[in-house]
């Protein structure tokens, strides 16, 4: 976990082989049949044939409680224990319901037997209807499910499941009047710790190394509380106050780590051991700052939380972009699409299911126009994860979105209190290659991939690559106008093409009979256009020469290149941009 955690061994089951041992020989009898059902199910559950120590199991009905690790009431009428610690048992834990009269059921591992060493999988049984159990031990087996409900059980005296795959909530703790030891650390434990109210008799809570949200509840009235664990969990708030009077031992208790707030508390201090006892806490994060994993500068992000008290970044970390090695998600890279920072993974926990985060993340540099943020992971109508969009507000350098715990964007895609989350801002951008013909004199672009791969191999003869690319966007997005494409054979031998964001432009050559329409927006691609000559941030102007009907057929050269254009300048061609800054287009930025 990272971190030391207090490990507590309840001395109350230690008493239990005490109370077995004044219990004497006992005479043979029978027990109910239903009882007897009930052992020869645990012998076959768990592997019996396989245990270290399995004597007179399965004998005629008589001998029950002559079985190693059974013990029944002085009069062997009912099974009362039923102890297989350490006895190398395998499978699961069947219905206990036919034992009635049961006190104790105890599977649990002694480290001092690593070789019996028990395996349990598989859920804890219903224990509701055992209204005679004091005692259930199962540390350090391999259970997974949830605990079951404990309703009723008013004579339990220790709850201990320690070290198991336990997952879910901890269950209502209310009416168990006599119980002394619940320890269920380093399990998967999610939701908050119940209510202590009314459990008097309560000396040891230890819920470590889970998953835990919300407040340490109250401890008022628990003057027999000796040891309070909960650390390595999610718990916020302020630690409460001390039982009165303050049975705490000293040393004995663990509050951090945890997101509890620093409050100085000396009765606190002397309980965990500290001073401060919140040394190792840290506090409720809402913002995190570090460098891109792209090398693009220093990012940040913060959270406003509605709908919960409280939020917090649990975890947050800047990782690289998809298809990047490393890169975590299994999706690989989206065609077409760039992450110029990346991703940012997050988990935000709040105190109430159900609750919404707002996230404003910023970057170094302005986002390109036509930013959208995109994630990956599962959603309500694709269980396999995958690349989607979700709402956001670009503005400038910022993104601006929010995430509802279990809806689109939530990972878990469950209103639990934790939101999980994997994405980042990128732009749909495709790369538009130059080519130029010099018998011709004349240049071309395009971003079709059919095109570049024929201008390529030469299936079209006498284009080469000029080595000058610039960026477009190969779908509509925000600001970026449809640019459209024609192509003209009037001035045969030779051939042109001329593309142009502007409406005004594409409607004077669709009435042109020189012309021919060939394409717009996704089948060429958007642009954004510059005001008064100039490009925003995040975008380059795109100049657009014309060589003026040299060689007896017009011709338009496109390009960022601010030397190729002072080249075709002094050629005599004529810069047509717009304004005192001539940017005609402005190519997206990575």
């Amino acid at each position: 976990m990272g971190f030391a955690l207090l490990r507590f061994r309840p001395r109350y089951l230690l008493s239990v082989c005490a109370i077995i041992a004044v219990m004497g020989t006992q005479a043979l009898a029978a027990i109910p049949p239903a009882e007897r059902a009930v052992l020869l199910n645990i012998y076959a559950s768990t592997d019996g044939p396989g245990w270290t120590i399995r004597t007179n199991w399965n004998g005629p009905p008589g001998t029950e409680c002559t079985w190693f690790g059974v013990t029944c009431d002085p009069g062997a009428a009912h099974v009362q224990f039923i102890q297989l610690q350490s006895n190398n048992l395998t499978g699961s834990i069947p219905s206990l319901a036919g034992l009635p009269s049961l006190q104790g059921f105890l599977v649990n591992n002694d480290p001092k037997f690593p070789d019996s060493a028990n395996r349990l999988t598989g859920p804890i049984p219903a224990l509701t209807g055992l209204r005679s159990l004091r005692f259930f031990s199962a540390d350090d087996n391999q259970l997974s499910g949830s605990i079951p409900s404990l309703v009723g059980l008013s004579n339990l005296n220790t709850f201990a499941a320690r070290n198991n795959r336990l997952t879910g909530p901890i269950p209502a703790l209310a009416g168990l009047t006599n119980l002394r030891y619940f320890g269920v650390e380093d399990n998967q434990l999610t939701g908050p710790i119940p209510s202590l109210a009314g459990l008097l008799s309560l000396e040891a809570l230890v819920v470590s190394g889970n998953q835990l949200s919300g407040s340490i509840p109250s401890l008022s009235g628990l003057s027999n509380l000796r040891t309070l664990i909960v650390s390595g969990n999610q718990l916020t708030g302020s630690a409460p106050a001390v039982p009165s009077p303050n049975g705490l031992r000293a040393g004995g208790s663990q509050l951090c780590p945890n997101h509890l707030d620093g409050t100085a508390d000396p009765s606190w201090d002397v309980a965990t051991g500290a001073s401060p006892w919140y040394t190792n806490c840290t506090a409720s994060a809402t913002t995190f700052s570090g460098a891109t994993a792209t090398g693009s500068g220093t990012a940040a992000a913060s959270t406003v939380c509605s709908g919960t008290p409280r939020c917090y970044f649990a975890s947050a970390a800047w990782t690289a972009a998809p298809g990047s090695p490393g890169a975590p998600p299994v999706g690989g890279t989206i065609a077409g699409v760039s992450f110029p920072h990346g991703l940012l993974e997050f988990a935000i926990v709040g105190t109430t299911p159900g609750f919404t985060a707002t996230l404003t993340l910023t970057f170094p540099q302005a986002l390109p126009v036509g930013t959208v943020y995109y994630k990956f992971g599962p959603t309500a109508g694709n269980p396999v994860p995958h690349w989607y969009q979700i709402p956001a507000v670009v503005s400038g350098n910022t993104v601006r979105f929010s995430i509802t715990d279990g809806a689109l964007g939530d990972d878990d895609l469950s209103a639990n209190g934790t939101l999980v989350d994997q994405g980042g801002p990128a732009s749909h951008l495709a790369t538009v290659v130059e080519y130029y013909h010099e018998a011709f004199d004349h240049y071309f672009i395009t971003n079709r991939p059919d095109e570049i791969a024929k201008l390529d191999n030469g299936t079209f003869v006498g284009w080469a690559r000029t080595g000058l690319t610039f960026n477009a966007y190969p779908r509509a997005s925000a600001g970026g106008a449809s640019v459209c494409r024609f192509f003209s054979t009037a001035f045969a031998p030779k051939s042109s093409h001329f593309y142009s964001p502007f409406p005004t432009d594409c409607a004077t050559l669709r009435a042109s009979p020189d012309w021919q329409f060939e394409a717009e927006g996704d089948q060429a691609f958007y642009m954004p256009v510059g005001a008064s000559g100039s490009c925003v941030a995040g975008t380059a102007p795109i100049y657009r020469l014309y060589n003026d009907g040299q060689g007896g057929a017009p011709n338009h050269r496109y390009t960022t290149d601010s030397n190729a254009r002072a080249l075709m300048i002094s050629k005599g061609w004529v810069i047509e941009g717009i304004g005192p800054g001539f940017a005609f287009m402005c190519s997206p930025q990575q």
